[in-house]
């Protein structure tokens, strides 16, 4: 393996003893060696510490903290020991799609002509067996489009805030995204040699993404699986308690995305004043609250202790419950008038593509170009991700999807 490797992928991991074989497995099975592969363990109980030291494959080195750490800490330690020119992390129950490299290949040659230095895919996820008590029955949900985008980081950081999309469709150096090394190395020139410095690691990096770079590449093809394993959703008081937000996000356990988020860019502008000021203005506060309470304003919710965090969230940025309800009225207006004129646009386009889809000669321009795989685990209840690897590959070479990566 090369001294400085073209990529590091880092696996913090802690107690997944259950899942990182198969995690593992998902990268080192790939015919690929211009990487590096860093397993650190946080001083795990369950014989994962034991596993990753018994491990042997030229690409691979493992680390082990010396004391107990927080997730975020745990994440910023394993990255000093990444060379690689590009870098990820993955979680333990997570895994890289069996094309990976190929992809990664072809994106960041891509952004290197664009000068851009953080790169963003569709998210593909594979739920492990436990998990359909909180996710129902789905084992694997994956979907393709043959294209990528470049993206405006502004633009996209607002539609955020204001829940018209998840933090997690931004680059956030995890699983499905990747960083430049030039990137990491000036967060920790500007933040006294720390890259991270937020409770929520994820938040922290997307954060980062948007702030630091002006644009960043988007693949409709998915660079990796989100694994989702019953010990995440077991997490601990201990855990929850370990996670430090900013002063004005409140209480962890609202779970407001936007409001993680929003944290998130609040601990960068600390070296940006103007900034600041901006994410602090009652104008964007009021629209992210409201937006958020409009998808979040039920009955179980208002019944819940969600809702005490959320009356002590207003409280500590001086907002009124009534304010946010005559926001939350302007917006649903503004969105049905919007809605409305959509309509009255597309529909005479709708009626000519149905038209036109029936004429042999045009048809073929038409053919969708999304392609998904759906697995339920009554259907497959011993899927595994090596299995659920297999059939993408196969769906990815029917369709040709790497062919080419069509703009």
């Amino acid at each position: 393996m090369m001294n400085k490797p073209k990529y590091s992928i880092i696996i913090p991991v802690n107690n997944v003893i259950n899942y990182l074989p198969a995690t593992i497995e998902s990268i080192i099975s790939q015919n690929y060696t211009d990487y590096e592969l860093i397993i650190s363990d946080d001083n795990s109980t369950d014989g994962t510490a034991e596993y990753i030291d018994s491990l042997n494959h030229p690409n691979i080195k493992v680390l082990h903290t010396i004391s107990r750490l927080t997730m975020a800490a745990h994440f910023d330690w394993a990255q000093t020991h990444a060379s690689g020119q590009w870098q990820m992390f993955v979680g333990g129950d997570d895994g890289l799609q069996p094309y990976f490299f190929q992809l990664a290949d072809m994106l960041t040659e891509i952004a290197a002509k664009k000068n851009i230095r953080t790169i963003a895919s569709r998210r593909a996820y594979f739920f492990w067996n436990g998990c359909q008590s909180d996710y129902g029955d789905v084992a694997v949900s994956y979907s393709v489009t043959k294209k990528y985008r470049v993206k405006s980081s502004k633009k996209e950081m607002y539609r955020c805030l204001y829940s018209k999309d998840d933090y997690f469709n931004l680059p956030q150096m995890y699983t499905t995204s990747l960083f430049h090394k030039t990137l990491i190395d000036q967060m920790r020139q500007m933040q006294n040699a720390k890259f991270l410095t937020y409770g929520i690691s994820d938040a922290n990096m997307a954060a980062i993404s948007v702030s630091m770079e002006k644009r960043f590449l988007y693949s409709e093809i998915p660079l990796g699986w989100v694994g989702t394993s019953p010990k995440v959703l077991r997490r601990s008081d201990d855990f929850i308690k370990n996670i430090k937000l900013h002063s004005c996000c409140g209480n962890y356990r609202l779970g407001f995305m936007p409001i993680y988020f929003w944290g998130a860019l609040l601990t960068l502008s600390d070296f940006n004043r103007r900034t600041q000021t901006k994410l602090l203005s009652k104008r964007i506060i009021e629209n992210m609250v409201a937006n958020a309470y409009i998808q979040l304003n039920t009955t179980d919710f208002i019944n819940s202790n969600k809702y005490d965090y959320f009356l002590e969230f207003l409280n500590i940025n001086n907002l009124k419950l009534e304010r946010i309800k005559k926001k939350v009225i302007s917006i649903n207006r503004k969105n049905r008038i919007l809605a409305f004129f959509y309509t009255i646009v597309f529909f005479p386009w709708r009626c000519i593509s149905f038209v036109l889809r029936r004429i042999p000669l045009l048809k073929k321009y038409f053919i969708p170009k999304d392609c998904s795989v759906y697995v339920r685990r009554t259907e497959q209840p011993h899927i595994t991700l090596e299995t659920a690897s297999e059939t993408v590959m196969k769906l990815v070479s029917k369709n040709l999807i790497l062919v080419e990566l069509i703009v």
